[in-house]
This record gives structure tokens, sequence and C-alpha cells, in this order.
């Protein structure tokens, strides 16, 4: 390499990691363009040995660089996923308590259920939100594996027709249309549940992606009847015009 190209480097080099090393200001050459001269620069620095250095510190940094990136990605995509579970999980405790609700039906049996203690609640929390953690994640499958047994176990809890939604919701996700349905249906086992107008409003969903346009614009009718508070409604109202050719 010739005394100017060496020196070019060395110009090019120093102006990235002032820029870098600025904190709140991108590098004064983009890294593409730096790395085009890097490449024009190795073609004639075989000889140069200090070139040769400062071009391989130079990569290095830039893969650390890019490596701490994904990383910081990886990290907010985790922190959105929890964050959008308990906001979920909020939003199932509001809803319930907003309607007065205290606790879901109980199965019935001839002694009332022993009410849970403090480590119970936290136990069963800890379960529902690990599932529905699993369900935001589009671990569909194993977050119904993990509703189930929230109900199985805990049949008198005030999330489990939460939890019977969100297992309709995990089979609409995998578009099992049929399954998902069904899954709906039961939530309205729960009188009480605070569920009823979304599980009437995915019914209608289900009758439409299974084809059945009729039952579909029945069912959103009857969703917009029944539920005209819902935040849904807006949506079900333009499923129907579009499902009655408007």
């Amino acid at each position: 390499m010739t005394r100017l190209g060496s020196f070019s480097l060395i110009v090019i080099v120093t102006i990235f990691l002032a820029g870098c090393a600025t904190t709140g200001r991108k590098p004064l050459i983009s890294n593409e363009d730096l790395l085009k001269q890097i490449n024009l620069l190795k073609q004639g620095s075989e000889t140069d040995t200090l070139a040769m250095v400062r071009i391989d510190a130079l990569e290095r940094q830039m893969r650390q660089s890019q490596q701490e990136q994904q990383k910081q990605i990886q990290r907010l995509s985790d922190r959105e996923t929890n964050l959008e579970t308990r906001i979920t999980l909020l939003g199932d405790r509001v809803g319930r308590l907003e309607k007065g609700v205290t606790s879901a039906p109980a199965v019935e049996t001839s002694t009332p259920p022993t009410p849970f203690r403090s480590e119970e609640r936290q136990a069963t929390a800890s379960s529902y939100s690990a599932a529905l953690q699993d369900y935001r994640a589009g671990k569909y499958r194993q977050a119904v594996d993990k509703f189930s047994r929230f109900i199985r176990l805990n049949p008198s809890s005030d999330l489990s027709d939460n939890a019977q939604y969100w297992i309709g919701e995990c089979y609409y996700g995998l578009s099992n249309y049929r399954q998902a349905l069904a899954e709906f249906q039961k939530v309205f086992l729960y009188p009480k549940t605070n569920k009823a107008d979304a599980a009437q409003f995915k019914i209608g969903y289900c009758y439409l992606e299974l084809g059945e346009k009729t039952r579909a614009l029945a069912e959103f009718k009857k969703f917009i009847s029944q539920y005209p508070q819902s935040e849904n409604i807006e949506k079900a109202k333009k499923a129907m015009a579009q499902l009655q050719g408007y």
C-alpha cells in the first residue's frame, strides 16, 4: 500500500471512531461507505501490517456493535411480550371488577370450595400468566395445555372463564376454526363471565372463516343486539356490511 493509501485509511478509521464515541451523534461516514473504502484499501494493503491491524480492529468493533444491537432488539421484544401479558391479565381482572364479580361459578358440589390462601392465589395467577405469555408469543399449543391444566386445577378461580376464552383464541390462532368455535361456546357455561361479548364476537368470525356466511351474519347480529356497549361493535358492523355486500 502507498503512503497515501495508509494515510487515507488512518483518516477514515479516526473519523469513524470519533463519530461512534460521541453520544447522540451518527458516524461522519456510514458503515456501508466505510466498508466499501476498506475493501478498496485491502486490495493494496497486504504489505502494510499497520493498515491491516487497523482494518481488523475496525471490523471486530463493527461485529461487536451488531451483536449488541441484536441483543438489545431481543430484550425489547421480550419486554414487549411481558408487558402485553401483564396488560391483558390486568384487563381480565378489571373487566370482572367492573361487573361486580368476585368469582366464577363453582362446579356443582355438596360443599362450598375452600377459599384460596394467599400463596395459592399467587400460584394460580402465576400459572395463568405463564399460559397467557405463551399465547402472546404465538406458542398456541403450549398455551392450550397450560390453560386447560389451569381450568382443571382451579375450577372455581375467577380466571377460569378467561382461561377458557383464551383456549378458543389459541385454536383460532392455529386456524382450527371448528375447534375454536367449540371452545368459545364453552365460555357461556360461566353465567357471570366477563368474556361473553368477546366470545360471541369471535364465534361470528369462526363461522366466517369456515365459509358459513349466513350463520356468521346471524352471530354478528346477535352480538350487536346483546352487547351494544362492547368495544368490538364497530368491527362487527363492518364485518356485517361486508357480508351483506355493502
